[in-house]
């Protein structure tokens, strides 16, 4: 699951910035996403300068601006859940997919809200300018305008409601519009209108809600191989005799930019090219589990058995002559 990697990936991009520092923590996992996000950024944006930068070890007063953020975020978070399970009247548990969702919204809240040093809030720095839509609190019961030209629309007739009912549970980043969920769907809308007091606040629609931010994330369209286990070290059971030489595997294998099936987690050589590059790694080899992967993958293309026949037959006639060799050396002993 690549889902905070994109998600950490899409946020970059939407800053529109040329170049970038990626600030972490020293914590394993931080660091280890921190890694997958470089190189998918150095893939598919074109920025001038991409670095990262890590603060001293045991020493979190480096990353004071973020621990306050992170303090003013979770104050907000609270606010607003307190708020929701006030008006529902019931208590909101964490491991619901409306909390999710909650989440997202009071991130936004921050974007284009608090205002910075300089006098203007976080969304305004980006875009140039502030976010034209009136906030509604969260999970509130609303009419949902159905846009003129969409398909919904065009369906019914003249004498069809124009609006729908459904919840506001976020923000569009991209434009400025309405998150809603109605009729089992998420959509993004435009213009929405407020109910009455008395009607704002269906706790059963809010229990209706099955999906998460997550379940709502697209996958990724490349493939990769499998994660693998750690495999230990082989000794080469030739001992000095120098192997045949395999399948040479190309960057166009791996590469997903290139047509490839996608880089192998834990291959040395593989972890070598997705940072820094495939000549970068021209001295390291790629692991046994990886080149299984990968001729697997190539056994699935015409192309890829033809290579693959001829490095077997390569191989075949490398282990006839070492064969040659040992009954020679036995005969000239006797």
């Amino acid at each position: 699951d690549h889902y905070s990697v994109d998600v950490l990936v899409k946020d970059v991009l939407w800053l529109g910035f040329r170049e970038v520092f990626l600030k972490s923590d020293n914590e394993p996992a931080i660091l280890k996403l921190l890694e997958h996000a470089l190189t998918e950024l150095r893939l598919d944006a074109k920025l001038d300068q991409l670095a990262q930068e890590h603060p001293n070890v045991y020493d979190p007063s480096g990353n004071g601006e973020v621990e306050a953020t992170v303090k003013q975020f979770q104050g907000i978070l609270r606010t607003n859940k307190r708020d929701l399970e006030k008006r529902m009247g019931a208590k909101l548990p964490v491991e619901h997919p409306l909390f999710s969702w909650l989440v997202e919204y009071c991130s936004f809240i921050i974007t284009v809200r608090v205002v910075g040093r300089d006098g203007i809030t976080a969304f305004a720095r980006v875009r140039r300018k502030n976010f034209a839509k009136r906030l509604v609190p969260f999970g509130e019961f609303v009419h949902v305008h159905v846009p003129r030209l969409s398909p919904e629309r065009q369906q019914q007739g003249v004498l069809e409601p124009r609006v729908v009912e459904g919840l506001v549970l976020g923000y569009g980043r991209q434009s400025h519009s309405y998150l809603v969920y109605t009729d089992g769907e998420f959509k993004h809308v435009r213009s929405i209108s407020r109910m009455p007091l008395s009607k704002r606040w269906r706790v059963d629609k809010l229990q209706d809600v099955k999906f998460t931010v997550q379940d709502q994330h697209l996958k990724r369209g490349a493939r990769a191989v499998p994660f693998v286990d750690l495999e230990k070290p082989k000794v080469d059971e030739q001992g000095y005799r120098r192997a045949p030489r395999r399948l040479e595997l190309r960057q166009g294998d791996f590469d997903p930019t290139m047509g490839g099936h996608g880089w192998t987690e834990r291959c040395p050589k593989c972890n070598r090219a997705r940072l820094y590059g495939w000549k970068e790694s021209v001295n390291l080899q790629h692991n046994d589990a990886c080149r299984a992967g990968i001729e697997a993958e190539l056994a699935t293309t015409a192309k890829g058995q033809a290579r693959l026949a001829l490095s077997k037959t390569r191989v075949e006639r490398r282990q006839g002559a070492a064969i040659a060799d040992n009954q020679r050396a036995g005969d000239g002993k006797e």
